[in-house]
């Protein structure tokens, strides 16, 4: 099963498992904080790079542990920003320019400690990065009124002191940076 609250990325959901004839799946369009199914349904339950979309994640992620089985799993997966309270802000501010349907990428103590909210114990982590090149990015990103120019910039001034904590890079004539990146997983026993 997969839920998402827009229909578009729905659609495009249906797409690809068509495409790649995958017929063992399911999407509902739904709320992230009212998950449509009963207490206990699901084995594995998991989030996979949403969380910096939601306003009130802690309540989303309850909702995930709602939904899981006993002994099941939760996995959460997402980029997370800098410890950095500067870094952090830089990076929040280029990644609401290059997408404004984004809330906020929170530090890894954050996402470790959505956890601790619902009372589990801490998860086991695992850390990856998903390298980024600027050109690329621009190309597919949606700015507020178009502005690839502005986020161009942001991205190219951000070389300077890694201002977003991203690795940021110069490789020729090109930027390059990672997204830093943390997948939680916990087996639920209640």
């Amino acid at each position: 099963m997969g839920i998402d609250a827009t229909g578009a990325m729905l659609a495009e959901a249906r797409r690809l498992v068509a495409r790649e004839n995958v017929r063992n799946v399911g999407w509902h369009q739904g709320d992230a904080y009212a998950l449509p199914f009963a207490d206990g349904t699901f084995d594995i339950v998991s989030c996979r790079f949403a969380f910096h979309h939601l306003e009130e994640p802690a309540r989303a992620f309850a909702e995930m542990v709602r939904v899981a089985r006993p002994s099941g799993r939760i996995v959460l997966s997402d980029a997370f920003a800098s410890d950095d309270p500067a870094k952090a802000a830089a990076f929040n501010a280029m990644e609401r320019h290059r997408d404004p349907s984004t809330v906020e990428f929170r530090p890894l103590a954050f996402l470790v400690g959505l956890y601790a909210i619902v009372g589990l114990p801490e998860p086991e982590l695992r850390f990856y990065q998903v390298p980024a090149e600027r050109e690329r990015v621009l190309a597919m990103a949606f700015p507020e009124g178009g502005d690839r120019a502005g986020l161009r910039a942001m991205l190219d001034a951000s070389v300077e002191g890694d201002t977003m904590g991203l690795g940021a890079r110069w490789d020729g004539d090109t930027m390059r940076f990672a997204y830093r990146l943390v997948r939680t997983f916990f087996a639920v026993k209640r």
